[in-house]
């Protein structure tokens, strides 16, 4: 956790109930001007372990995820030299678009393999202006350490929905929602339909685009793994 997560805690987890009134937005820019955007959007979500209830709280076990790949990887990657690991997610960048991340610990020429995949400006590193940040407990970190006795490159694939201020404004509304309103209340339902919408959004045309990037990105991985 960044120091400055413990200054915004009580601006991204209130201790109540969701009121009529909140102007998040306009504490929320405050905030950014007053610590920067970069500062402001890596204490937010890096990830933390020291508030239970506040926002990407990193839990205290491994997640279900990493406790499925550590079962299963294994037997799935066998003997393989090498291995094209390709992670699909939404909800960073503009929308209707993707980019390729890469974390900072990937070695330099692997970024230009990668590049000459995709293309320089699709494939995004940890840049300061960038969508990309910095996280605790990196699952492809994980991965590389792990196998470490095979070639392993994996990329995120991020494709755009919504505007990083209502990202994190249905976000925090769900988990205010999630703790301080009793099961079963038509508002904490609500609050996980409107998070789910910033993560798919119904459009049509945005999942018609999303799916045809992402059956791009899978036939530029295969002829990368598989060259002719």
């Amino acid at each position: 956790m960044t120091p400055l997560y413990a200054s915004l805690d009580s601006l991204l987890n209130p201790q109540h109930p969701l009121r009529f009134l909140d102007l998040f937005a306009a504490r929320a820019t405050a905030a950014i001007v007053q610590y920067g955007r970069i500062a402001a959007k890596s204490a937010i979500v890096q990830g933390q372990y020291e508030y239970p209830r506040g926002l990407f709280f990193g839990g205290h076990e491994p997640s279900r995820v990493n406790r499925i790949l550590a079962t299963n990887l294994p037997r799935w990657l066998g003997e393989a030299p090498s291995v094209l690991h390709t992670d699909f997610n939404t909800g960073l960048g503009l929308r209707g678009t993707y980019k390729i991340l890469l974390g900072s610990d990937v070695p330099h020429d692997r970024v230009g393999w990668t590049r000459k995949i995709f293309g320089k400006d699709r494939v995004e590193s940890l840049e300061a202006n960038g969508v990309f940040y910095e996280t605790h407990g990196d699952i492809g970190r994980w991965c590389r350490a792990t196998f470490s006795r095979c070639a392993y490159d994996m990329h995120c694939a991020e494709f755009g929905t919504y505007d990083s201020l209502r990202m994190i404004s249905e976000f925090r509304a769900e988990n205010q929602a999630h703790h301080w309103l009793e099961p079963g209340h038509p508002i904490r339902a609500s609050t996980k339909r409107k998070l789910m919408e910033t993560f798919v959004p119904a459009d049509p045309e945005w999942r018609t685009s999303v799916l045809g990037l992402g059956a791009d990105i899978l036939d530029r991985s295969l002829a990368a793994a598989f060259p002719r």
